[in-house]
């Protein structure tokens, strides 16, 4: 929580990051804000928008609304999951604010998937909130205590767990990549540069990332990568480093979607939005 940015830059990050997985994706866009499948989305919702990432061991949902923010996670190897402790999640829930309590009952919150099916609550499969609301001059986090078993497995394991494996358990892991002031690659969202992609010429085929064949641009991924979460106007340049057959044509209603500032007097208005005519 003492790491969160406040909301504008927040925002701003979460901007650049989807565009940043329209250009860089191995998928083909548009991606949606239900299943994105290794690649981060930012979408317009009935409350407002909706920026999520998703794989089969984690998830993220960040809501911007009117009335606040909400951000929930999900991550498969915390001791202190929904499913697994569901009265006590049912009480953290409950503490979130009035104005956003509803947001994480919605059908896609993170994984989809709901527990309640050996009688107990039926919850978001979730192991992290925290909100901010527009008057509030920090996040928040519930009031929780860990069950004792969880408490017991923690310290049992510590001295089999690795550094890494302590970090890995942890939501600022999971956020890295909304959290690191100065990102040269996406840790999650690592695009062709990092996994390769499909063979355009085979149904079937896929490239290796060393092997995938790149044309000169004069820029470097990590100048793209920046370029983008400043949220300078993506040009072909751009597009073409992070992704070798990608133009801004091709992914530019979506960009545009994610409110994106591609043209200076096109953004978003909003208490979670730092958008001007200067930027």
């Amino acid at each position: 929580m003492k790491l969160m940015p406040d909301v504008p830059a927040l925002f701003d990050r979460a901007r650049g990051l989807a565009v940043l997985s329209l250009l860089n994706s191995n998928d083909e866009p548009p991606h949606t804000a239900d299943w994105t499948a290794g690649d981060y989305a930012l979408v317009r919702r009935r409350s407002g928008l909706k920026f999520t990432y998703r794989e089969q061991a984690h998830s993220i949902d960040i809501h911007f609304t009117d009335a606040g923010v909400l951000l929930l996670g999900y991550r498969r190897n915390s001791e202190f999951r929904s499913f697994e402790y569901g009265e006590e999640w049912q009480e953290i829930l409950e503490q979130i604010p009035e104005p956003l309590k509803a947001l994480p009952f919605g059908l896609h919150t993170t994984l989809g998937f709901r527990t309640g099916g050996d009688g107990g609550p039926n919850l978001p499969f979730v192991t992290c909130v925290m909100w901010r609301l527009p008057e509030d001059g920090t996040w928040h986090i519930p009031r929780f205590t860990h069950p004792e078993d969880v408490v017991d497995d923690m310290l049992n394991h510590a001295e089999d767990m690795t550094t890494d494996e302590w970090r890995d358990d942890g939501a600022a892991y999971l956020l890295e990549d909304l959290l690191t002031p100065i990102l040269e690659r996406s840790f999650w969202a690592r695009g062709v540069r990092g996994e390769g992609m499909s063979d355009p010429h085979s149904d079937r085929g896929w490239i290796a990332a060393e092997d995938v064949e790149w044309t000169d641009t004069g820029m470097t991924e990590a100048d793209a990568v920046r370029h983008v979460l400043e949220l300078r106007p993506v040009t072909d340049q751009v597009a073409l480093t992070l992704h070798p057959t990608r133009t801004v044509a091709d992914v530019l209603d979506h960009i545009l979607a994610t409110g994106y500032p591609q043209y200076r007097h096109r953004g978003v208005t909003g208490w979670y939005s730092a958008d001007t005519t200067e930027r």
